[in-house]
């Protein structure tokens, strides 16, 4: 602090600890009712309710909160819960050349 009658200061070295480990994956993303599934790759049929899951868990044991993106414009709201059912009204992606 500087003023009119001088300066105040104090410094405090590693004062503040900030925790913010990432949450660790336990079981990677699965759909129900996938077409097919090759790797990370899953085809849904649109139209259908498909419902994705994914397991995870928090370092620090702080629950966690998901928001799914479903890459057809669609973005739900966080939730804690890591299940979720959508439904593609259109095709959700670009097909192959046949």
């Amino acid at each position: 602090m500087f003023g009119p009658v001088g300066t105040n200061t104090l410094s405090r070295l590693s004062y503040i600890t900030i925790g913010n480990a990432p949450p660790v994956i336990t079981a990677g993303a699965t759909v129900s009712n996938a077409a097919l599934q090759v790797g990370n790759v899953i085809v849904v049929v649109a139209g259908d309710t498909n419902t994705f899951n994914v397991g995870a868990t928090d370092p620090e044991g702080n629950p966690l909160n998901y928001q799914w993106s479903f890459g057809d414009g669609v973005t739900n709201a966080w939730s804690p819960s890591n299940t979720v059912d959508h439904a593609y009204t259109t095709n959700c992606g670009r097909m192959p050349p046949v």
